[in-house]
């Protein structure tokens, strides 16, 4: 990217590049601003626009306002991250097509895929199509700036669509399934009772709603198996109702606890003028140090193929009994767009618990995923 940027800059071309955010192009601004800065007469730190020696010119974009870069004229313009643009296609079709028409330039779309229902999808079937266009699909693999030992690695790591689509640049169709994509009710639902150990520490996870509120409770019998032992849901009621119906089960039997769930519960409550966690570490008799949230929820795009690749390595398991459970994480699914669906039939409060707690045991996983694999030397 960076070479192929300047090289074009120092031919006397006009070039834009967008990307997906702006947040996106400062990698790319600074990398270009330091590798180059001999080739560079003249720079803008606000505008974003670089001179070169010899009267080329780079201005770089968001697609963020799908007018950026309207009125400009160019000799190329670069697309990076199509697919992960919201508004690539009016961006593209209302202004970046227009940019290219005095020079009669050329456009690079530069992506990797996200499935097969989007517009990025779109362009690359009719570049396979149109003369004038042209189709080039590269896996990681190809680059030789990068160790293949580091891209075997990494299918140790992800789930299979997760590496297809990042990896080897595949069109996989993650959206048409379910979110959690590798969940297996035959591999993953126990074919007997899970016993609970009192020796070992009570992972329990919480998600906030008006109604219902909701519990998991879960075990690690060792550090590759995460087993989710029992469920429980009060309907009318609030986090400190919640509170006391697992205190009256567990009490005594609440020893070394690590409670994890929704971050957004240091900010609100349910039913009362306290944060839910703030009733949970009083009610449950829980020290800060044995809540375990992070700072944010992960958003959705990072969230998912991180859990489906847990559930491809490590050893996950559910008591049969967590009927509500296993249904959501069945059958939870996704828009277009990879986002989850809810509704208020169908909240998916025992999916979300899912999820908080695999975060909250695995946090590493991606980075180190043999820790968590029986196999692991």
């Amino acid at each position: 990217m960076i070479v192929l940027l300047a090289a074009i800059a120092l031919q006397e071309m006009y070039v834009g590049i967008w990307f997906p955010i702006y947040k996106d192009l400062q990698d790319v601004w600074r990398e270009l601003k330091s590798t180059f800065k001999d080739a560079i007469t003249e720079k803008n730190e606000n505008t974003r626009v670089m001179y070169f020696h010899g009267g080329g010119k780079i201005e770089f974009w968001s697609m963020e306002d799908p007018d950026s870069g309207r009125g400009r004229k160019y000799h190329r313009a670069i697309m990076d991250e199509f697919a992960k643009a919201k508004k690539n296609k009016q961006a593209w079709q209302e202004t970046i097509r227009a940019t290219l028409t005095d020079y009669k330039g050329d456009a690079w779309f530069l992506s990797t895929p996200k499935g097969n229902y989007n517009y990025f999808a779109q362009i690359c079937d009719q570049a396979k199509e149109l003369e004038n266009w042209s189709y080039h699909h590269y896996t990681s693999y190809d680059n030789p700036l990068i160790d293949s030992r580091e891209i075997d690695e990494a299918k140790n790591q992800l789930d299979p669509l997760t590496f297809d689509q990042e990896y080897l640049a595949r069109r996989v169709n993650a959206n048409d399934r379910p979110y959690f994509y590798m969940f297996d009710r035959a591999k993953h639902v126990s074919k007997k009772r899970l016993v609970y150990n009192p020796h070992l520490p009570q992972w329990s996870g919480f998600d906030f709603n008006v109604d219902p509120v909701t519990n998991v409770f879960a075990q690690r019998p060792n550090l590759f198996t995460l087993q989710f032992q029992k469920e429980h849901q009060l309907r009318d009621s609030g986090t400190e109702a919640l509170c006391n119906h697992l205190y009256s089960q567990y009490g005594a039997r609440i020893i070394n606890p690590i409670i994890t769930g929704d971050a957004t519960g240091s900010k609100r409550t349910t039913n009362s003028n306290r944060s839910d966690w703030q009733i949970i570490k009083s009610k449950l008799r829980v020290r800060n140090d044995h809540i375990k949230v992070r700072n944010r929820n992960l958003p959705h795009s990072e969230d998912r193929p991180l859990c489906n690749s847990i559930l491809t390595h490590a050893t996950i398991e559910i008591d049969p009994s967590c009927t509500h459970l296993i249904e959501d994480m069945e059958n939870a699914r996704v828009d277009e767009h990879g986002n989850l669906i809810k509704t208020s039939i169908e909240g998916r409060h025992f999916f979300d618990i899912s999820r908080y707690i695999m975060n909250a045991a695995f946090p590493d996983f991606v980075k180190n995923p043999r820790k968590y694999q029986r196999h692991a030397a």
